[in-house]
């Protein structure tokens, strides 16, 4: 089985909020309206999307561990994406947007 390189996001840019541009209310509603459905997902995968080592034993030797792993790997993704959106919101709601958040 191919192995594919580890998610990597970019930096974290939370928005500048001024006259011309969305304002902060509208910013931190959509990023609220981002945030439920990727905890939800998280919720999902942590829960009923983990694989089941009883559903691979009859697979070849290691197909339990690849498949344990790709698990592991989505869940840490849609963690990793999520804790990105909730830093921009933290940054819009506390007012420092236009600035790099983190690296």
């Amino acid at each position: 089985m191919a192995r594919t390189a580890p998610l990597t996001l970019g930096p974290v840019v939370a928005p500048l909020v001024h006259l011309n541009g969305t304002g902060r209310a509208g910013l931190i509603e959509g990023l609220r309206a981002a945030e439920g459905p990727l905890r939800q997902a998280l919720a999902a995968l942590e829960r009923g999307a983990a694989p089941n080592q009883r559903d691979y034993y009859p697979l070849p030797e290691g197909v339990w561990q690849t498949a344990r792993d790709a698990h592991v790997a989505r869940v840490q993704a849609v963690a990793a994406v999520l804790k990105q959106i909730e830093r921009v919101h933290e940054a819009v709601s506390d007012s420092e947007a236009g600035i790099l958040v983190e690296p």
